[in-house]
C-alpha cells in the first residue's frame, strides 16, 4: 500500500481534491476510490502519477 499512500500524501501536499485527482486520470471518483482500496498496480500507479503531474503543471500556470 506503500504507492496508495504516495498517491494519497501527494494529493493531500498539494492541495488538491480527490475529484479533481479523478478527473485529470479522466476516471470517475468511485473508480478513484476503489484503486485506491487495494494496492495499486503498475497500469493504475503510473495513470495517477501522469494525473498527478498534470494537476502541478496546471497548478504552477495559475
Amino acid at each position: 500500500m506503500k504507492r496508495n499512500a504516495e498517491i494519497k500524501n501527494e494529493v493531500k501536499k498539494n492541495r488538491f481534491y480527490m475529484y479533481e485527482l479523478a478527473a485529470a486520470a479522466a476516471v470517475s471518483e468511485p473508480t478513484l476510490g476503489r484503486w485506491l482500496r487495494t494496492p495499486l498496480d503498475d497500469e493504475h500507479y503510473n495513470i495517477l502519477v501522469s494525473a498527478l503531474n498534470k494537476l502541478k503543471g496546471a497548478a504552477a500556470n495559475e
